[in-house]
C-alpha cells in the first residue's frame, strides 16, 4: 500500500469516529471537513488541516440544534427496531431544548446497547 492510500485510510478510520462528534459542535466545520475528503484524495496538508480543525473543536459545546441534529441522523440506525415507547421518549427529547443536550446522548447511548451497531459503536460522540 502506497502513502497515499494509508494516509487516506487513516483520515477515513479517524472521520468514521469522529464524524457526528464534529457534527454536534459545528455544520461549517463538518462541512470543511466534507471538503477536505472529497474525490477521496488524502495529503499531508490535508491531515494537518482536518486535526486544526478537530482541535478547534475541543472548547466547542454542542448547542440543542447541533444536537438535534446528530440525534435524527444516529436515530435512523434505530427507528426500525425501537420500541412504541422508545420512539415516543426520542421523540419528546427531540421537541425539549432543555433535556435534548444532557439526555438525548445517554439514551441514544441506551439504544446502542440495545441494538448494538458496529459502526456508531466507534462513534466519539457516544462518549460525551
Amino acid at each position: 500500500m502506497n502513502d497515499d492510500n494509508r494516509r487516506l485510510q487513516e483520515f477515513q478510520k479517524s472521520w468514521a469516529q469522529n464524524k457526528y462528534w464534529v457534527m454536534g459542535r459545528s455544520q461549517q466545520a463538518y462541512n470543511a471537513i466534507r471538503q477536505l475528503a472529497k474525490n477521496n484524495q488524502w495529503s499531508d496538508e490535508k491531515q494537518v488541516h482536518y486535526a486544526t480543525i478537530l482541535a478547534s473543536l475541543e472548547e466547542v459545546s454542542p448547542t440543542s440544534k447541533t444536537t438535534r441534529v446528530v440525534a435524527e441522523h444516529i436515530w435512523g440506525y434505530f427507528k426500525k427496531r425501537a420500541t412504541p415507547e422508545e420512539k415516543q421518549m426520542f421523540q419528546q427529547l427531540v421537541e425539549d431544548e432543555n433535556r435534548i443536550i444532557q439526555e438525548m446522548p445517554r439514551f441514544l447511548k441506551s439504544l446502542q446497547l440495545a441494538y448494538p451497531d458496529a459502526y456508531l459503536a466507534k462513534m466519539r460522540w457516544f462518549d460525551e
